[in-house]
């Protein structure tokens, strides 16, 4: 490998030498011939020979420290001067001669006639100005002659090959391009009719294609590689410099050729060289690893060798260094010895700061203990290698998690300091804690279902038998209100079994383009007679006309529970209420922080107090279910994790900010609608429609199937019910066509609803079927609507919502008020 190296370096060398001699000769010639080179970018000068210089008065060094020499040129001539040699960077047809007056040192004028020529330096493009002086432009003839000399010597003994081709032919080769292809100059130039010919077979097109597009009136230098092919029939790997000039009255491209066939072999052999140091640095940390012995034994071996120890250190460090894990050793006094790039990106501390501080000093104060322990196990050789996690303050005051492996590393069988690797792992930890939070919600989501749907089979039962016992006593009877009470209490049960359902699945009903100005008003309005006068409400609303898709009664119970949480934070000292409504942008770059948001627009709504705050550790756990900081009897802690339920169910986002001491400030995200808001109709009084059609009621609650008889019986139905799936399909099967519905529940232990409904159709295809449900995980009114049933009702059943679903399945019926 450093064969290879000093190879290409000598290339490079060689090349670098060879300009230098150009410039030296353009140099020499230009001054025999009174011309004046100057080569500037941006007009900042970049190299300037004396002959150029002495023209304006100046030594090569003053020009050279000049920050511009637009003050060279007169103001009259100075912007048509900077206009050209624009065109000229950009490849653009001007003019390459220029007359103008030059400014001397000591202010005096010098006319001179430049010619512009695009160089490059350093691999970028720069601005030659050769300039004449008109009072005494002249050339001698024998400095002319000595000028011509010095060219060809150059260009006989040149290293690089040097060809010049026009019409598409060479028209002169130098030796060393004849000693590269292994032809005599005579037999390239005669025997090759075209340029390409010696080329191989591959790369023709491409040396055609470039000399063309020079020919063709490119500006642009060649520089590339291709193959060509020597006279005894081997490849040999060239590299071409070349550009367009005039040659002899004609457009021709000249330039230089170097053999970098040899560089391409070293180039090939070091990456094959580095590809076998790769696989070997992976062996050899495998091994490191792997035991503690072969460690020692490899310091053993390195002890013998010291050559083999100095490469070996030279790897591992290399390998270390460049590595994005944390990588440090330290004495057994836990002081940093030497520290990686990435330990100092990460901790902010150069390792000249650790070099004079303990490693302890950053580790985070709740874990210094810990870390102090693994430090002494280390010392008392406890644990040769261990792995945890620990958290460090970086300089900056960032908190990093790291997961660390620690090993020791010993001399003679002695430990003389400590290895230790760490992995950046605090994105890791956060998205742990969120598919923890994850995982709670859908946990509670599943057995929320399961509650809800007995739950939901219990109070049907209280709520229809309670509506069925009002219907039946009069109006004047002192149990009447005994059971209103009853019919009260249930609907309240309803309420918080939906509420519980919130977050644990995204349910769309009830959403409707609403106008969050005027539900903000209304709830505030109900809010401020709870209130202690000691808490001040204000409001403030850039966005009155903003809408969004939502459920009014469910936004109000977020607003409802923010509030009476900042309620609760002010109630012992006062304080300010303050909400805000507001109009903003969702941009890409936001979704890092809020990743359940889509771009676009959204209302944000603001609820903040002016109240105790909280922790961060208490403000990072506030939408857990059953967390709550209140005291026993005063919260469930299901308030934020409902509100967190509904807000994620309006596909939007919520987040929260406290400082003890000085307050909350809860923000919501809500995407926000073009349409506007639908308004709501004030509802008839309700009628109860009736019928007296045949119904097949199935359901395996016996109390259910007892209120569902009782209920159709009451709207004039007659009502045939099932608590066995099997036995309904049996009675179906036995006559269907005296039956005019089908009333089924969904989840039933012999026969799902949805299975019994289909077997139902396959005997009469055109009955209509209605599917109940308390809750279920798989069926949903898309679902069963999807499944070809006619309606579908959620449990708790109340007579109004069942009379009206049979009527406007079976068609009107009677009606009674």
């Amino acid at each position: 490998m450093d064969d290879s190296a000093n190879s290409q370096g000598q290339l490079v060398r060689e090349l670098h030498l060879l300009r230098q001699q150009i410039a030296v000769l353009k140099s020499k010639e230009v001054e025999l011939a009174g011309r004046g080179v100057l080569i500037h970018r941006d007009f900042k000068p970049l190299f300037v020979d004396q002959a150029w210089a002495a023209m304006h008065g100046y030594t090569t060094q003053e020009i050279l420290h000049l920050s511009s020499i637009s003050p060279l040129i007169v103001p009259d001539d100075r912007e048509r001067i900077e206009h050209d040699t624009q065109l000229h960077l950009s490849g653009c047809e001007a003019q390459p001669y220029q007359t103008y007056q030059g400014v001397c040192k000591d202010g005096s004028r010098i006319w001179l006639e430049s010619q512009l020529t695009v160089v490059h330096s350093m691999g970028e493009p720069a601005m030659q100005m050769t300039a004449v002086d008109l009072a005494k432009q002249h050339i001698s003839a024998p400095m002319a002659s000595e000028s011509e000399s010095y060219y060809q010597a150059l260009v006989e003994q040149s290293l690089a090959g040097m060809y010049i081709i026009q019409d598409g032919r060479y028209r002169y080769v130098n030796p060393k391009f004849a000693e590269i292809v292994g032809y005599t100059q005579e037999e390239i130039t005669t025997q090759f009719r075209h340029g390409q010919e010696l080329g191989a077979e591959s790369d023709r097109d491409l040396v055609l294609h470039n000399v063309q597009r020079r020919l063709q009136g490119e500006t642009e230098p060649l520089h590339y590689t291709f193959k060509m092919v020597h006279k005894s029939g081997h490849d040999v790997d060239v590299e071409v410099h070349g550009t367009a000039m005039e040659f002899r009255g004609k457009r021709a491209v000249i330039g230089t050729l170097l053999d970098v066939t040899e560089r391409k072999r070293a180039e090939l052999a070091l990456k094959t060289a580095h590809e076998n140091l790769e696989e070997s640095v992976r062996q050899r940390t495998a091994e490191l690893w792997a035991a503690n012995k072969h460690l020692h034994q490899e310091i053993v071996e390195r002890e013998r060798a010291e050559e083999a120890l100095r490469k070996s250190e030279k790897r591992y460090r290399d390998l270390f260094e460049n590595a994005n894990d944390i990588v440090f050793t330290c004495d057994l006094s836990g002081q940093v010895t030497w520290m990686n790039r990435a330990a100092e990106r990460l901790s902010g501390y150069t390792r000249d700061d650790m070099k004079q501080m303990s490693g302890l000093n950053v580790v985070a104060p709740e874990h210094r203990d810990f870390a102090f322990r693994m430090a002494n196990d280390k010392r008392q050789r406890l644990a040769e290698i261990t792995t945890y996690e620990v958290d460090i303050i970086a300089k900056g005051g960032e908190r990093v998690s790291l997961e660390m492996c620690t090993q020791l590393i010993f001399e003679n069988d002695e430990p003389v300091e400590v290895l230790g690797i760490g992995r950046n792992i605090t994105e890791r930890k956060g998205l742990e804690e969120q598919l923890r939070q994850t995982q709670k919600l859908e946990a509670l989501g599943t057995l929320a279902g399961g509650i809800a749907h007995d739950f939901n089979n219990i109070l049907s039962a209280i709520l229809g038998f309670t509506e069925l016992s009002l219907n039946e006593i009069e109006p004047e009877h002192d149990i009447r209100s005994h059971l209103q009470e009853v019919l009260a209490a249930g609907f309240r049960a309803k309420d918080l079994v939906r509420q519980i359902l919130a977050f644990s699945r995204e349910n769309s009903s009830g959403h409707r383009p609403i106008l969050l100005t005027p539900l903000i008003t209304e709830t505030l309005k109900w809010l401020r007679g709870s209130l202690p006068s000691t808490i001040t409400i204000r409001t403030h609303s850039t966005a009155p006309a903003g809408t969004v898709a939502a459920n009014p009664t469910q936004l109000q119970q977020v607003l409802l529970n923010l509030c009476n949480n900042a309620e609760h934070s002010m109630r012992a000292t006062g304080g300010v209420l303050d909400v805000q409504l507001e109009s903003v942008h969702i941009r890409p770059e936001h979704l890092e922080r809020f990743p359940d948001l889509q771009p676009g627009a959204h209302l944000r709504l603001i609820v903040r107090d002016t109240g105790s705050g909280m922790e961060p550790e208490i403000a990072a756990r506030i939408f857990e279910p059953f967390f709550t900081t209140k005291s026993s009897g005063e919260g469930t802690g299901m308030g934020l994790s409902v509100v967190h339920g509904i807000v994620t169910s309006h596909r939007g986002a919520i987040t929260v900010e406290s400082v003890p001491g000085r307050g909350t400030m809860f923000e919501l995200y809500l995407p926000q609608l073009d349409e506007p808001a639908v308004e709501e109709e004030m509802p008839l009084e309700p009628q109860l429609p009736r019928g007296s059609e045949r119904i097949l009621f199935v359901d395996d609650e016996e109390a259910i199937a007892f209120l569902g008889q009782s209920m159709l019986s009451h709207l004039g139905y007659q009502a045939e019910v099932y608590t066995r799936s099997d036995l309904a399909l049996a009675a179906f099967a036995s006559d269907p066509e005296r039956f005019d519905l089908v009333i089924t529940d969904q989840t039933m232990p012999s026969m799902t609803g949805e299975i019994l409904a289909t077997a139902i159709r396959r005997i009469r295809p055109d009955i209509p079927v209605i599917l109940c449900t308390g809750y279920s995980h798989v069926m949903s009114s898309e679902r069963a609507k999807t499944l070809g049933f006619d309606a579908f009702c959620l449990k708790p059943l109340l007579t109004q919502e069942l009379a009206e679903t049979i009527r406007s399945v079976l068609g009107d019926g009677e009606q009674a008020c």
